[in-house]
């Protein structure tokens, strides 16, 4: 015997209906769900970052990491100070080599044109030029170390600003002044004379 159920075909479509109903609710609360869980999970990753940049300004604005920039400050002038103190020290070295070299060279030359009644009181060199200054028994002899000096060919310009007489010492004072030749100049600086 079969049992017959008029409202079978009611019951059944409501049953069937019933889960169709119900997706496009689950549908958005899972899209709602994970919509507000990215939101907190971003939040979250934030208020991280956040903290971490907090943690991070606090550790530079601490009295160590003060005192070590104040540190660093320092040194760095102190640094810039020798590197300007070593470019000194080269400029320094150059003028040495400069002067031992001039003086080698010519300090022979110079001591073999000097006149037998001249006397040199002081020697000064520079980046270009000589002068010395000396006492001479009479005028001609001042006259006449000019003369040699022009003949060698290691000067450019021979040139004696000034001579008078000293009563005390009873001899004539003189300067002269000179300016060395270019070649000389390139040897005095490490070079070779350039010969043309």
């Amino acid at each position: 015997m079969r049992d017959y159920n008029f409202f079978s075909e009611y019951v059944y479509t409501e049953s069937k209906l019933r889960p169709k109903k119900l997706i496009v609710p689950i549908l958005l609360i899972i899209v709602v769900a994970g919509v507000l869980g990215s939101f907190f999970y971003l939040e979250w990753k934030l208020s991280e970052k956040e903290d971490l940049i907090a943690e991070q300004e606090s550790f530079l604005n601490s009295d160590e990491v003060v005192k070590t920039k104040q540190e660093l400050e320092v040194l760095g002038e102190e640094v810039t100070y020798l590197n300007l103190l070593g470019e000194e020290i080269e400029l320094f070295d150059l003028i040495l080599q400069l002067d031992y070299r001039v003086t080698e060279e010519m300090t022979s030359a110079l001591l073999n044109s000097v006149p037998r009644n001249v006397f040199f009181t002081s020697y000064v060199i520079n980046e270009r030029n000589i002068t010395i200054s000396g006492e001479a028994i009479e005028r001609v002899d001042v006259a006449e170390l000019e003369n040699n000096l022009r003949d060698l060919s290691m000067f450019d310009n021979v040139f004696v600003p000034s001579v008078s007489y000293n009563d005390e010492s009873e001899h004539y004072v003189f300067t002269i002044e000179i300016t060395l030749e270019d070649f000389m100049l390139e040897m005095t600086q490490g070079g070779e004379p350039n010969d043309e």
